[in-house]
């Protein structure tokens, strides 16, 4: 009996082939640069004030301050006081807080795998999404710093990823096992950033898609009581609800930034930006623009042909403007990798839309488009490879 039901063992071996390649191309040069890369900075001292004791709540729920927290605590005994933007980490533990986002980014790969692979019947098809995840410049950027992003993706696609076996589970005792999981991988992504709630709406869209609308009502409540359960770790329940008011005002008072951007230019891979270091000794948010072109040409056909376009772009079109489109409701600065969810699910859009043309345009069905465009996402990221690391 497999760990996870309706999955071959095969299936689970090439989703660890995929773990790995993506884990190749995210671990060079990891030491490199021995000081803060944008946002690290902040992420680095909510570690340090949170292991000494410190329980503040900042612009976001708790859970990666703790995480951060703990495995500071591990690997360091003597601590810094503050770590500063532009100077040297010291004593942070920052090379092992490093390697948890590089593992973390690299396990997203193989879930992305088994996503595609409860989507899409044929295996050239599958193979697609994980690999423009893979070879994304921006998303192996993200997985290399000690930055959030990353872990909200982990574990609201890990909690979509149990919503989908769930659905298919025979058994009543693994149905309900599995939207369990769901529900605690999806609250877990909640409580790093409230955006992680587009998982949620995302599995919910799901449930709609399948008439499993009885599971909605369980999700939602267990993915709420693992938010509730996380924030008691740091406060009493009964001030849950004060400090996530409280948070809501502050990002209020988030100050504009340079590499802030508007919704409407993230699809088109603009206002990328320099995350750290300026001239030739540089790393860019490079998005891998084969790969964010086939997703924005997947959200067009995908509208046009609604009715009898690729089938399941249906659902999946839901669960990317879930992703997307609150964020044009949003006053506060933004920036283009509050755009990043939304495209893991582009990036699953992408194998239906490529079968759909093909199908269209030949009567063959070697799935040729697949494999051509997949070689182009591998020379894009070639191309880029020197501003990633």
């Amino acid at each position: 009996m497999n760990l996870i039901p309706n999955f071959l063992k095969s299936d689970l071996w090439i989703a660890c082939g995929f773990i790995l390649l993506a884990f190749l191309v995210r671990i060079p040069y990891l030491s490199h640069p021995q000081e803060p890369v944008f946002d690290e900075v902040h992420y680095s001292n909510f570690a340090i004030r949170t292991s000494e004791g410190e329980n503040n709540i900042d612009l976001h729920p708790p859970f990666l301050r703790i995480l951060f927290a703990q495995i500071t605590k591990i690997f360091a005994n003597d601590l810094p006081r503050e770590v500063k933007a532009g100077a040297p980490f010291g004593n942070f533990p920052f090379i092992p807080l490093r390697l948890m986002t590089v593992i973390t980014g690299s396990l997203l790969a193989g879930i992305i795998f088994l996503i595609a692979k409860k989507i899409y019947p044929n295996n050239s098809l599958v193979v697609l999404s994980p690999l423009l995840y893979a070879f994304d410049g921006a998303l192996i950027s993200y997985s290399r710093l000690i930055l959030p992003e990353i872990y909200i993706l982990f574990f609201g696609l890990v909690g979509f990823l149990f919503s989908l076996v769930a659905i298919d589970a025979e058994k009543k005792s693994q149905k309900l096992l599995f939207l369990m999981l769901a529900g605690v991988f999806m609250g877990v992504s909640i409580s790093i950033k409230w955006s992680g709630l587009g998982f949620l709406a995302a599995a919910i869209i799901l449930l709609f898609y399948k008439n499993k609308l009885k599971l909605v009502f369980p999700l939602i409540l267990i993915s709420l009581l693992m938010y509730i359960l996380i924030f008691s770790v740091f406060f009493p329940p009964s001030e849950i609800i004060k400090y996530s008011a409280a948070m809501y005002r502050a990002h209020s008072t988030i100050p504009s930034h340079p590499a802030q951007s508007m919704p409407y230019f993230w699809p088109f891979g603009e206002k990328s930006f320099t995350l750290w270091g300026n001239g030739v000794d540089a790393i860019k948010l490079i998005p891998n623009f084969a790969a964010w072109a086939g997703v924005f040409i997947s959200l067009l056909l995908s509208v046009i042909f609604f009715v009898r376009g690729p089938g399941n772009n249906h659902f999946l079109l839901g669960a990317f403007l879930v992703n997307y489109l609150p964020f044009f409701a949003i006053s506060r600065p933004l920036f283009i990798y509050h755009y990043f969810a939304a495209l893991i699910f582009g990036f699953l859009m992408v194998p239906g839309t490529l079968k759909f043309l093909e199908e269209m345009i030949t009567t063959k069905k070697e799935n040729s488009f697949a494999n051509y465009y997949a070689a182009l996402v591998i020379i894009f990221f070639l191309i880029f490879t020197p501003f990633i690391y």
